[in-house]
This record gives structure tokens, C-alpha cells and sequence, in this order.
């Protein structure tokens, strides 16, 4: 009852605050208390093991992870622009990276994990993170057709809820803010 009463408290002074508060409020993520630690931990789990099962290509774990329906900007050529798209859409379409090329290689570091409470079965998580990505052959990227290896500065907002089955990832959105790409020459 005091968690609800609490969360009901933020909610309300969100609604009511400046936009300049409200956003210092996402920056911040909701205070850890003795009532919501647990969920706190597991939901910086299930959102670090989304980035890893992506990388490691465990693919059930994937879909595991992600509820049925995903509003995310995975996939999106518009910046900025999300839809909805299956766990299984998401899954494929990384899956099918790995699988169109030589030799693929994505590693995803995320840090500063801030989770926000919408009320006791919602939460947002906001972090930053680096993409490091490898694919060979480069392609078009590259006129030897050799490697192409770079890296992505993110900002990630994860929206989870609480389910029978545990946290579930409901949105994932994806900032990009530095991108720097290297084609490197095939080895002779």
C-alpha cells in the first residue's frame, strides 16, 4: 500500500510539473527504496539481457524477453519514428543480420540504467550505451568489399511490464547520436 501510495505521489507531481522537472525526473529514474529494490535489479537484468541474448544470437531468448507486441524504432528508417512490431519481427530481423553476411559481429554496452515507475507493474528504463558493429564483406560500404567496422553513441528507452511470466520488454527505443563507420581493406 505505501509502494502504490508512492508511485501515485511521483505520477501525480509529474503530471502537474514543468516540463524541465519532469524531464530531471526521467534523468534521475525513481528513488530505490526498500520496497521496490528487487524489481529495480530485475528489470536492469532482463533489459542488460536483452542486449546480450541480441549479441550472443540466442534467439528464443529474444522473444522471451520481448512481450508479443514491441513499440520500437528498431527497424525504422525515420529517426525518431516507432511502430509496433512482434517479438518475433525483432528477433528475425537481428537474426537475419548475422545470417546475411560473412561474418557479423555486434556488441552492445549500456550503462547509467535509471528506472522509472509508472506504477507497480510499469516501468521505463532510460540509459545510454555503444554500439560496436563488424560485418564482413562491407559491400557497398566499401569498394574492396572488405570489413566494415564502427560503433553507435545510443540513448535506449526500455518500457517493461510486469506479467505472469515476469518483467517483459514493451518498448524499445533507440537515439542514435554519434555514428563512425571505418571500411577496412581486405586482408592480403
Amino acid at each position: 500500500m505505501k509502494t502504490a501510495l508512492k508511485s501515485a505521489a511521483i505520477a501525480a507531481t509529474l503530471a502537474v510539473s514543468s516540463p524541465a522537472i519532469a524531464k530531471d525526473t526521467t534523468f534521475l529514474g525513481s528513488q530505490i527504496t526498500a520496497e521496490n529494490i528487487v524489481d529495480v535489479l530485475e528489470i536492469q537484468r532482463v533489459t542488460a539481457n536483452l542486449t546480450n541474448a541480441a549479441d550472443s544470437q540466442h534467439w528464443d531468448v529474444v522473444r522471451n524477453i520481448l512481450g508479443d507486441q514491441v513499440d520500437t524504432t528498431i527497424g525504422e528508417t525515420e529517426p525518431g519514428v516507432s511502430s509496433v512490431k512482434t517479438n518475433d519481427d525483432i528477433a528475425t530481423r537481428w537474426e537475419g543480420f548475422f545470417a546475411s553476411t560473412e561474418r557479423f559481429v555486434m556488441h552492445h554496452v549500456t550503462s547509467n540504467e535509471r528506472v522509472f515507475f509508472e506504477d507497480a507493474d510499469n516501468a521505463t528504463v532510460f540509459s545510454k550505451g555503444v554500439i560496436v558493429v563488424e560485418n564482413t564483406p562491407a559491400g557497398a560500404y566499401a569498394e574492396s568489399g572488405g570489413t566494415l567496422r564502427g560503433y553507435r553513441w545510443v540513448s535506449y528507452e526500455f518500457g517493461l511490464n510486469r506479467t505472469n511470466e515476469g518483467w517483459k520488454v514493451s518498448k524499445v527505443l533507440v537515439d542514435y547520436h554519434v555514428q563512425e563507420w571505418d571500411s577496412l581493406e581486405v586482408p592480403k
